[in-house]
């Protein structure tokens, strides 16, 4: 699979790609990096560790039940939830496993997109690490995300890490195996955080380069570099927005209306579009576009929100922002990210003003 991930960077002329992983893919990005380190910036690896281990019996319990919902012939995504309850009681988890559903072009029946019996094979297998500690080394920033109630990176590992990624931080998130699906929020905190401080130490390098060759000069100073400027913006975007504060009365009237005006277009596009299967029930809507995946936008009560998770994408949470309308924190629009992500997979050509116009008003 590392090899795999070389090829695609190779193949898309991808140059210094932060690599993040989670679970086998974090092993893969480890391998990828200790493997391959000029192809890697900076790297990421979520709840697992450079070591040989047993996976926890939960995987072969969720692989059992994904084959009992492929050989049920499903048409709806609350059914194969309903399947999945049996073995998951965490609702953002089996959200999460259900991006992977799509609906068959020829009997629209759903379907796993991953290849269950080749995963299910290889269990035994998938908690291997093919380095031993001083085989191979990795110098660059590297981060490592724990789940505090995961058992995947023990205090025991740490020395071993170090061994591998000299240059390695920890980070604990108060979730188990699953961090982004249970914590999404806390999780793109500490990612973010990690990125803007290493590429910032980056920038400071490329800096004091330049102002050393220039010192002797006579010639002005270089402008800003572009990739300097382009990470400033990127930091003010995901500030730019302020939420609005919501009664809880307001939160479901908004919320469920901006759902009802999101089904209401998707609606008219399923109608001309066989790819495309929409459910709403109780405030969550699973939209099922056929060899992409299955999107989940619901509502968050507590945090008064808007969940989306995403099967290109993943989770994100959405704000409400007065005259502006549901906001991720980089500034992205629920509406303009969901219409980016569905013209680019050619399934909706009649999604312009999805969602809510940006004079709607606080009920």
């Amino acid at each position: 699979m590392a090899d795999d991930v070389k090829q695609f960077l190779l193949d898309h002329k991808l140059s210094d790609p932060i690599v993040i992983g989670h679970s086998m893919g974090a092993k893969t990005a480890m391998t990828l990096a200790l493997r391959h380190s000029s192809l890697v910036k900076l790297l990421v690896s979520v709840d697992n560790a450079p070591v040989d281990a047993t996976l926890s019996s939960e995987f072969p319990r969720y692989v059992r039940c994904m084959k009992e919902i492929e050989n049920a012939a499903l048409s709806k995504q609350s059914e194969a939830d309903a399947m999945l309850q049996v073995v998951e009681e965490d609702v953002s988890i089996r959200q999460f496993l259900l991006t992977n559903l799509v609906r068959d072009a020829e009997t629209r029946k759903l379907k796993w997109r991953v290849p269950l019996n080749i995963i299910a094979k290889s269990l035994d297998f998938m908690g291997d690490f093919p380095y031993l500690p001083n085989q191979a080394r990795f110098k660059k920033p590297t981060l490592f995300i724990r789940g505090k109630y995961s058992k995947y990176v023990t205090d025991e590992m740490i020395p071993l890490i170090g061994r591998f990624f000299p240059r390695f931080q920890v980070k604990d998130i108060d979730a188990g195996h699953w961090v982004q699906a249970e914590k999404p929020e806390e999780f793109k905190q500490v990612l973010t955080q990690f990125i803007v401080d290493e590429e910032e130490k980056l920038l400071e390098q490329e800096d004091s380069h330049e102002t050393a060759s220039t010192r002797y000069s006579s010639q002005k100073p270089p402008a800003t570099p572009t990739s300097a400027r382009a990470f400033s913006t990127m930091r003010t975007l995901r500030y730019m927005h302020e939420p609005t504060t919501l009664t809880d009365h307001g939160y479901f009237k908004l919320a469920d209306s901006s759902l009802n005006l999101i089904l209401l277009e998707l609606e008219e596009v399923a109608d001309q579009n066989a790819r495309l299967d929409v459910e709403y029930s109780d405030g969550v809507m699973n939209v099922s576009i056929d060899d992409v995946g299955t999107y989940v936008i619901n509502r968050q009560p507590p945090s008064k929100q808007i969940w989306l998770s995403s099967p290109i994408s993943g989770p994100k949470r959405f704000d409400f922002v007065e005259g502006v309308g549901w906001v991720y924190k980089d500034g992205t629009k629920l509406k303009e990210l969901l219409e980016s992500e569905w013209h680019e997979h050619g399934v909706a050509a009649s999604l312009q003003g999805l969602g809510l116009k940006d004079d709607v008003a606080l009920p």
